[in-house]
C-alpha cells in the first residue's frame, strides 16, 4: 500500500526544470525578506530538507557496506537498496553543486546576529 501510495505521489507531481537556489541566494532571500515569517519558513524548509537528505545518503551508504561485510545477501545494482543510494548520491550532488552544505540554523523567529553575515 505505501509502495503504491508513492507511485501515485510521484506521477502526481511533475516539477519543470529548474536550478536549485544557491546557499549565498538563500542567505540574500533571507536577508531580503526577514520579517516575512511565510518566506522564511520555506527558506528553512530547503535548508532542513537539505540536511535530512546529507543525513539519509549517510545512513544508507553505511547500510549499504554493513550489509556487503555480512554478506547475508548480495547487493547487486538491481537491488532497491543501491537504487535508494544511486538516487540520494544524485540529490546530494544537486544540492551540493547548488551550495547545499548547510550550517545547522536554530530559528527563533526574530532577528539575531547570524543574519547580518
Amino acid at each position: 500500500m505505501f509502495t503504491q501510495l508513492c507511485i501515485l505521489l510521484s506521477a502526481a507531481v511533475n516539477l519543470p526544470a529548474f536550478i536549485p537556489p544557491s546557499l549565498t541566494e538563500l542567505r540574500a532571500l533571507w536577508r531580503e525578506h526577514r520579517g516575512n515569517e511565510d518566506i522564511e519558513r520555506l527558506i528553512l524548509e530547503i535548508q532542513h530538507q537539505r540536511q535530512t537528505l546529507m543525513q539519509m545518503r549517510s545512513l544508507v551508504d553505511a547500510s549499504v557496506k554493513e550489509v556487503r561485510s555480512i554478506s547475508l545477501v548480495p547487493v547487486d545494482h538491481a537491488s532497491p537498496l543501491i537504487a535508494l543510494q544511486t538516487r540520494l548520491v544524485q540529490e546530494t550532488v544537486r544540492a551540493s553543486e547548488a551550495g547545499g552544505h548547510l550550517p545547522s540554523v536554530q530559528y527563533r523567529g526574530k532577528k539575531n546576529e547570524r543574519d547580518d553575515r
